[in-house]
């Protein structure tokens, strides 16, 4: 109603009244050009009448505003029900002479514009697009017949169809449906993907980086359209982000990501369903898409919409800049935290149970490279992985196996996994020829690392796969280009270090906590308070390779200990935490000086300003780092320290020091241009002397603008006028304005090389061949300049990339002071002790030995009666024996202990002060550990089979150096079977492989064996507790002494965690039943009743008598029924 009533005439009173009589100019719709129709014959449709805005004689409103309750709008009549029918954004458009009512159609003599090809076909009629000249026969409406108005032209509603719709809203009915139906033609294939073999999701081989589109399809799409679906199609598992203005729109599937998993609006308008988000807020949308585990590509226009010549409307070329993945954020934005981010390549030889490794931190432009010889187990994988945490992994399809597969799933929680053809995972010969003529290393050629594993076919086969991948990902040759390739060393070839493998650093919770898999309560958190994230990085390098050569653990602890004693040097050093990451500033400043195509962003200075913050940042941060060196330099002196000494002291003429003297080098980056403006402004402009060709740009702009002063004062001194000046009309710059009042008094003394280009009422303004030749050359001059300085930013930074590994070195000797902090700081709290390395006795064998040694980690419980942690001496090796039976009662802190002893180990070959009053102990080769009963459901693996499996590795590969903590081995199986494994592999170690063990059982009996058969190397020790005789409540005292306890206690465990008095009662009495009448106790009184009996006979000085003999054997039986617990 509100349509037809603006489209009611207006009225005598009305400056867009018609008078009738006069030529009407021929109107049009601001919607669209004029249509012209006439009503079918016999149609029976009356003209619609004239309606005028005049109030009524009697003042009230006009009738006109009132609406029609005619036969046609009997649906308007109150109580009747209104009919439902889409709103019709186009009123209907009448421009008749006699009333006549048209419709729209296209006239032969408008003026359309040329579509513009960067819009997507809307898929419905808008009210500036061409509507469909086809009309479905609209049936006649009847009207109540009125008299017939004057011929004028005027604006009049059109009537309504049989349907209730006005014919503007049955076209957008008609033209939505035809929308539909042309998209479902069009996009048939989307609802049915299929890779471009045919493949569909789920089917063996099927690729999903590669859509299908059939060439019919793209050949009948709009250009807009082709261009988007050529670039999607070959990356169908990336969600591209699509630049068109000062946008990223994302079409189709990736629209329903958007709009699903993020809420951004869909936008229905176009023909491919989109949302969009601006060009400024990318880095925020990419953060979350990457986040969610999805792909993002970015495509980028290559050219400026506006640089075209008028009139071009061809389309603007784009191009896929870059894909970015969670496995390769460079990015500081993008990042969460210091932690790296890897992306780890990995194949597997099945035959061999070898693998080739290939890992890389993007942000850091770093890649490790090795050839993991592996166990049955997988160990050394495990290792890896528990290590590096990778976020994505890239694999060749089927390569690997199902114990592999098996170690990915238990190491990783839901990694994103890329799994390549085996044509996608180049071979070796491929990669060397890649490498080779890539060029990515420039004429220093390969790196020493990858020559070591040149010949070797699979770990070269593995840098295939991780190339390939970065090709795609457009960063192959910006991370290659930086030379950081390190050998990963498995744990097998770590000769001065303490090897700890992934099942010792999960089981001692070293990196992470067995809760919520992070580092909350574990050693890391605990150790490392490094102020810097590049210190941060490297102290957890640290903590997973402890030393092993005594002399260099010394050298470390005599640092550590400088550390302690100088609170001005840690002062200094604490400083650096002001320092940005400057590990990953320095790769970003190496990769935006390379030489590369640039993308062509619509807002140039914000990616200006974005580079030159980013490179400022970066040189300041070294010269805050320098100015602390040059602060350490008169501390160093005084240090006892050859190894601190050393690292605080700046490299030069008869100075020991490893720093190496940067000052001349910031000093140039910092004068080399105008810092203020840079940052003001977000543009280099060099000093004099720093860029040539800028200098000789500079100079020739200033030569010429030097030759146009010298005309002008010509010209000044000519008409003796000092107000003469250039003045710049459009593209003629440099018109030579005089006033008209000068001119009057030069009376004909006009020069005759003057061309007159315009004139207003007080000032006339010239030209010359001269002048127009000399602004020629300066626009060329600025158009140099500007082109230099363009390029200035990339070409400093440049020359920052090219001493790469010096700023690199910096950092690494900057994060290694900061690691020394740290240990200097926890070994400076309470209670903390220097550990005394000595050499392992060779008759004796190793020692560790230590007075009060807690768990650093360990905190009483909230609401327990214990206020402290309980310390303990603890004495394995050395003088005694080698090997320790811990017994004690459940929760009495049997697996603390053990933990707080390899803790101590850990942080004594770190070069850190112990948890301890005193500590000694000989060097550790490697810790193996069985704690905590544990399956493995996504591998099939029983508890009990991830024990054995443990036992296996320590057995086969603990040395006489090593050390071995073992708790309740064999609880996972039946009673008999579970005894016979613990008793079978503490004997094996502690006769055969005689290293310092701590074995933790229930299995009482197993302590009187032990003491029978391996006394003189094992020793029976106890956690101790009180028992309460009335109560028989057990009082936990968490103390580590000699001795065996004969109970478990377990019923007192259960009636702490709440179980029923009744089940209670009875348990203890099957408990005093079973161990009353077990088989273990009567084979135990067996085996005591034997060795006693051999004992005496060896006893007696000559032969007994039969009688004699029997008799001795009743009175060892006797003797050993009135007391079970003799020895």
């Amino acid at each position: 109603f509100f349509f037809r009533l603006c489209c009611s005439d207006p009225g005598p009173g009305s400056m867009s009244h018609v008078t009738p009589g006069k030529a009407q100019p021929k109107l049009t719709s601001f919607f669209s050009s004029p249509r012209t129709a006439t009503p079918s014959p016999g149609s029976g449709t009356a003209p619609a009448p004239q309606r005028s805005l005049l109030p009524e004689p009697d003042g009230t409103p006009p009738k006109s505003l009132l609406p029609d309750f005619g036969t046609a709008s009997k649906s308007l009549l109150p109580g009747a029900e209104t009919p439902k029918r889409p709103r019709d954004p186009v009123p209907a458009l009448v421009s008749s002479p006699g009333g006549t009512p048209e419709t729209e159609v296209d006239s032969p003599t408008s003026k359309r514009a040329k579509p513009d090809p960067e819009a997507p076909p809307a898929a419905l009629p808008e009210p500036h697009r061409a509507a469909p000249t086809a009309r479905p026969p609209q049936p006649p409406v009847t009207a109540a017949p009125t008299p017939q108005p004057p011929a004028t032209r005027r604006f009049v509603p059109a009537p309504l169809n049989a349907s209730g719709l006005l014919p503007g809203e049955a076209a957008a009915q008609r033209g939505q449906q035809l929308a539909k139906e042309k998209k479902e033609i069009r996009y048939s294939w989307l609802a049915d993907p299929r890779d471009q073999q045919g493949c569909r999701p789920g089917d063996p081989g099927y690729d999903p980086r590669r859509l299908y589109v059939p060439p019919t399809v793209l050949a009948n799409m709009t250009d807009f359209e082709r261009q988007y679906w050529e670039i999607k199609k070959d990356n169908w598992d990336v969600v591209v982000f699509f630049k068109k203005g000062k946008f990223y729109e994302l079409y189709e599937v990736d629209a329903d990501i958007g709009h699903v998993q993020f809420g951004l609006k869909m936008t229905p308008r176009v023909n491919m369903r989109m949302v969009g988000v601006p060009e400024s807020s990318f880095a925020t949308w990419c953060k979350q898409f990457i986040y969610k585990g999805h792909k993002v590509g970015r495509v980028e226009q290559m050219e400026y919409r506006l640089a075209k010549k008028a009139g071009d409307r061809s389309l603007v070329q784009r191009q896929l800049c870059q894909i970015i993945t969670l496995g390769t954020l460079t990015e500081e934005e993008m990042l969460l935290d210091h932690r790296p981010n890897y992306l780890l390549a990995v194949k597997e030889d099945p035959s061999a149970a070898a693998y080739g490794v290939c890992f890389v931190d993007a942000a850091r432009g770093e890649f490790h490279v090795a050839r993991l010889e592996d166990t049955v187990h997988r160990a050394e994988l495990a290792t890896l992985l528990h290590r590096t945490k990778p976020k994505e992994l890239i694999i060749e399809r089927d390569n690997l196996s199902k114990v592999s597969l098996a170690v990915l799933r238990r190491e990783l929680m839901d990694p994103i996994m890329n799994k390549l053809t085996p044509q996608d995972f180049l071979d070796a010969v491929a990669v060397r020829q890649q490498l080779v003529n890539g060029n990515y290393f420039g004429e220093e050629g390969c790196p020493a690392v990858l020559k070591q594993f040149w010949d070797d076919d699979l770990v070269m086969n593995t840098v295939g796969g991780c190339l390939f991948y970065l090709q795609r990902l457009k960063l192959d040759e910006e991370l290659l280009s930086m030379r950081q390739v390190h050998q990963y060393n498995p744990s097998e070839t770590l000769s001065s270090h303490l090897i700890l493998d992934g099942i010792t650093l999960a089981n001692l919770e070293v990196l992470e906590n067995s809760r919520d898999k992070t580092a909350a309560g574990t050693l890391l958190q605990h150790l490392n308070h490094c102020v810097t994230p590049f210190g941060k990085r490297e102290f957890k390098r640290w903590l997973c390779n402890p030393l092993r050569v005594v002399s260099d653990i010394n050298n470390r602890l005599d640092a550590v200990e400088d550390l302690m004693h100088s609170p001005d040097l840690r002062g200094i050093i604490e400083g650096l935490k002001s320092l940005p990451d400057l590990e990953r500033l320095v790769s970003r400043v190496f990769a935006g000086g390379r030489d590369v195509q640039q993308v062509c962003w619509v807002d140039v200075d914000v990616a200006s300003r974005k580079q030159v913050a980013l490179f400022l940042s970066t040189v300041q941060g070294f010269r805050a780092m320098w100015s602390a060196w040059e602060r350490m330099a008169p501390l160093a002196a005084d240090l006892k320290s050859p190894y601190l000494r050393a690292l605080c002291t700046v490299a030069g003429p008869g100075a020991d020091g490893r720093f190496p003297d940067v000052s001349e080098t910031l000093q140039f980056f910092e004068n080399s241009f105008d810092r203020a403006k840079a940052q003001s402004e977000g543009l280099i402009v060099p000093n004099a002397g720093v860029s040539a060709e800028y200098d000789a740009a500079v100079k020739a702009h200033a030569a010429v603008e030097r030759a146009l002063g010298d005309i002008l004062t010509r010209y000044r001194d000519h008409f003796q006028d000092e107000k003469i000046l250039y003045r710049n009309i459009g593209k003629e710059t440099h018109q030579v304005e005089i006033t008209q009042t000068t001119l009057s008094h030069a009376k004909g003394r006009l020069p005759p090389e003057f061309r007159r280009m315009s004139e207003t009422k007080s000032v006339q303004r010239f030209w010359t061949d001269e002048i127009e030749g000399l602004a020629r050359q300066l626009k060329t001059a600025q158009m140099k300049i500007d082109d230099v300085l363009a390029g200035m930013l990339r070409e400093i930074m440049h020359r920052f990339g090219l001493r790469m590994r010096e700023w690199v070195h910096c950092v690494r000797l900057a994060a290694e002071l900061d690691c020394l902090r740290s240990l200097a700081a926890v070994s400076f709290q309470d209670a903390m002790c220097r550990p005394q390395f000595c050499e392992a006795d060779p008759s004796r064998g190793a020692v560790f030995e230590a007075q009060g040694v807690r768990h650093p980690c360990v905190r009483p419980a909230v609401g327990s009666k214990v206020t402290a942690v309980v310390p303990n001496d603890v004495g394995i090796g050395g003088a005694g024996p080698l090997a320790v039976l811990l017994t004690g009662p459940n929760m009495g802190g049997k697996s603390t202990v053990m933990r707080s002893v390899c803790v101590a180990v850990i942080m004594a070959q770190l070069g850190c002060y112990v948890c301890a009053d005193q500590c000694r102990l000989s060097v550790v080769d490697r810790i193996f550990t069985r704690i905590g009963a544990t399956d493995r459901i996504m591998s099939g693996q029983s508890t009990f089979m991830v024990e054995l499996e443990e036992t296996s590795t320590i057995l086969n590969h603990a040395t006489q150096d090593s050390l071995v903590i073992l708790d309740e081995l064999g609880r996972g199986t039946s009673t008999f079977d579970g005894y016979a494994i613990a008793y079978s592999t503490l004997k094996h170690i502690a006769e055969r492989i005689r290293c310092r063990t701590v074995f933790s059982t229930h299995y009482y009996f197993l302590t009187e064996e032990m003491a029978r058969e391996c006394g003189d190397v094992v020793a029976p020790h106890h956690m101790h507790y009180a028992l309460d005789p009335e109560t028989g409540e057990v009082t936990f005292l968490y103390r580590f002494q000699s001795g065996v306890c004969q109970k478990s206690y377990g019923i007192d465990v259960a009636r702490k965690a709440g179980l029923m008095t009744h089940l209670l009662t009875k348990a203890q009495q099957l408990s005093a039943d079973f161990e009353k009448h077990s088989p273990l106790n009567a084979y135990s009184r067996e085996k005591q009743e034997a060795a006693l009996l051999q004992r005496l006979h060896g006893a007696l000085t000559g032969p007994a008598p039969p009688a004699d003999l029997e008799a001795l054997q009743n009175a060892v039986r006797q003797f050993l029924a009135d007391d079970p617990n003799a020895q």
